[in-house]
């Protein structure tokens, strides 16, 4: 069976063996209809997690390299279809509903947007000024294109307070790296974004668990962490919250502000689903605005490529603390794509961007509603996942495994569960991926029918 003879040691593992299968289908070293191996096999091999596997094959599926058979395992694309030819029926690809980023329905208009941008900057001179270096915190144009983008959310904001990351993930690992002190603690949900919890870990930031309620965080929590000492900051995704959806009532976000600012303990508010909610409430930071750091992120509602994120610090002061680590860790945002994502904000193609997105996620949350009714799932009509809670005796791990072999790829709670907190019967469920609505509706037929039919004894494990 096959196995790449080399991997880039540079960048992320599914991405390298993605780059070998495509090396290897070029070379003609893997054929047209060729077998590759099972994806523990491989992983085993290979000596990576499982998991790692599933992306690589999930990218080299996108990029139309392979193609997956349920139930006959995953071939190199071209030639006689392995599956036909044996009279097994028709190939099935795998769906992954685990990434959760802008339907690539709309890609194509994102792609115009960019275009456009691109022609506007013919002048030689301008190009020429992008490519040299910038202030860390970005241009001026740019961050004064930032604040009028987070001024959407409610915030107050001048240019002088923004700072133009690296996407958020950037954002949140600068946050981190300046304002905490060794063996401060971070109070997060206890549900959480994976790359937060990935940047603690990094930093070797201890974090504490917050129970959540329909609302998101529970303020007798938050309170009682408080209490105990050293938390000196908060991390939450308060609307459409990552996964489970929540998002806080004003009510809800003026108590949390009010506890945060009674113990002295900052904000940092991910707001990755604000811009993209058409009734999104005001942000949080804004009910503690001197305690609050807003990040704004154009991934989810625009588009993931641009990687840029804006980071509204309560004063120019504290925005200047974070020049120092924003110059350590990238030097400066790419100047091309903020000027792109600054033209964008300041010349509409944001907001049809925005439009075209809520659309595509309405009629998506709507097939979804309509399928999974009977399991109540917790969802937004303008977010693009949703938090499936599993009928018992489903446990979540056992739901992904079995869901996977019949080709749907789902995220269970353990992905997102903080180390010691209580772990529930449910999985996120990323409704944007799939190109088209075909692909889905199926995912979620396979997902209802695997529901409604219980567990199953004995299911071999990928």
């Amino acid at each position: 069976m096959w196995s790449p003879e080399t991997l880039d040691p540079a960048g992320p593992r599914y991405l390298a063996v993605a780059d070998a299968i495509a090396r290897d289908v070029e070379s003609g070293r893997l054929a047209a209809g060729a077998r590759l191996p099972p994806q523990r096999d491989l992983a085993a091999r290979l000596g990576v997690d499982p998991t790692t596997v599933t992306r690589a094959y999930t990218e080299a599926r996108r990029r139309g390299l392979i193609a997956g058979h349920v139930g006959r395992g995953t071939f190199v694309r071209g030639g006689a279809d392995p599956g036909d030819a044996a009279g097994e029926g028709e190939q099935a690809e795998v769906v992954d509903l685990s990434l959760n980023y802008p339907p690539r329905a709309t890609s194509a208009l994102a792609a115009e947007a960019m275009a456009e941008a691109l022609r506007a900057l013919r002048r030689v001179d301008l190009l020429e000024e992008l490519l040299q270096y910038q202030p860390h915190a970005g241009r001026v144009s740019h961050r004064a294109a930032g604040a009028a983008w987070v001024r959407r959310r409610g915030m107050e904001a001048d240019a002088g307070r923004i700072s133009v990351c690296s996407g958020g993930q950037h954002a949140l690992g600068v946050l981190l790296a300046t304002l905490l002190q060794p063996g401060d603690r971070v109070a997060c949900e206890e549900l959480t974004y994976p790359g937060f919890r990935g940047v603690a870990e990094l930093l070797g930031v201890p974090l504490a668990p917050l129970p959540l309620d329909a609302e998101g965080i529970r303020p007798d929590a938050f309170a009682d962490v408080c209490r105990s000492g050293g938390v000196s900051m908060l991390y939450c995704v308060p609307t459409a919250q990552n996964p489970t959806t929540a998002t806080m009532s004003v009510a809800r976000r003026r108590e949390i502000a009010g506890i945060a600012r009674e113990h002295g303990v900052r904000i940092v508010e991910d707001d990755i689903y604000g811009a993209l909610l058409s009734d999104a409430p005001p942000a949080l930071s804004s009910f503690a605005p001197e305690l609050g750091y807003f990040v704004s992120s154009l991934s989810k509602a625009l588009a993931p490529g641009l990687r840029i994120a804006y980071l509204l610090a309560p004063t120019e002061r504290d925005a200047e603390r974070l020049l120092a680590t924003i110059r350590l860790t990238v030097w400066m945002a790419p100047p091309l794509t903020a000027e792109v994502a600054a033209r964008w904000i300041t010349g509409g193609a944001a907001d049809r961007l925005l439009a075209a997105n809520r659309a595509a996620a309405r009629e998506r949350q709507a097939l979804a509603a309509r399928l999974l009714a009977p399991y109540s799932p917790a969802a937004h009509p303008e977010a693009f996942h949703l938090w499936l809670p599993l009928p018992a005796p489903w446990d979540p791990t056992a739901f992904a495994l079995q869901a996977r072999l019949r080709g749907v790829v789902v995220s269970p709670a353990s992905a997102f569960a903080l180390r010691g907190a209580a772990v529930p019967s449910a999985v996120r469920l990323s409704l944007s991926a799939p190109a088209t609505m075909a692909p889905l509706q199926r995912a979620l037929e396979i997902l209802a029918a695997l529901l409604a039919g219980g567990p199953t004894e004995g299911v071999a494990v990928l």
